[in-house]
């Protein structure tokens, strides 16, 4: 998956765009997942982000990379601080 790898390269922007277009193709939570983390980095849309994740969390939830990103979003979001407490 090309997202992936832009990923693994630390290139969210080309990864936002892998992204946008294979869910242009698919909905999947995997998809939805990964935009998720991107669109938070890279458009600080954190709000739609979380709620991305938790929506594919829903759909998938024995997939650990939705954990992962969510948790890399609320990173991102400073949110941490509050889920410690």
């Amino acid at each position: 998956m090309k997202g992936v790898e832009a990923l693994d390269q630390d290139n969210t922007l080309s990864a936002l765009f892998y992204f946008e277009k294979a869910l242009d193709i698919e909905d999947s939570p995997i998809i939805s997942s990964y935009f998720a983390f991107c669109i938070a980095k890279e458009r600080g849309q954190l709000s739609k982000a979380i709620s991305l994740c938790e929506e594919a969390i829903k759909k998938d939830p024995e997939s650990s990379i939705h954990y992962l990103n969510l948790g890399r979003i609320y990173l991102l979001s400073g949110l941490y601080h509050n889920i410690a407490k």
